[in-house]
């Protein structure tokens, strides 16, 4: 549950206004959860935190095949913005696969809140 928590918050913070996350980039660099590895990464986790819930009985397996159809929808773009990224996966995440990724973990809270 904790690392649930944890990914929705990384794909969730590029999202937020600055005055919520108190966090600026003073030059070119961009903070870790604004790369498509560190986006890719936390849709990891939270999959794996997912099939964690399911395995030991926490949450439904009926949707396990919605689920994993939008983890697989999700890291073929987040592969494709890598590709395409002159950065690679240190690239800024694009708004397209940023949506994306939250839509995956509002699948996620769904499927685990029973709705």
């Amino acid at each position: 549950m904790k690392r649930l928590l944890l990914s929705i918050l990384l794909i969730a913070m590029p999202l937020a206004p600055m005055g919520w996350t108190g966090m600026t980039c003073k030059n070119n660099n961009q903070t870790a959860y604004q790369t498509i590895g560190a986006t890719e990464a936390a849709v990891s986790a939270a999959n794996l935190a997912y099939l964690d819930l399911v395995v030991t009985g926490k949450s439904p397996t009926n949707n396990v095949p919605k689920v994993e159809a939008a983890f697989n929808d999700t890291q073929l773009a987040l592969r494709t913005a890598a590709s395409m990224a002159s950065g690679g996966t240190s690239a800024a995440v694009p708004l397209t696969v940023l949506t994306k990724a939250t839509d995956f973990t509002n699948i996620i809270n769904s499927a685990t809140s029973g709705k």
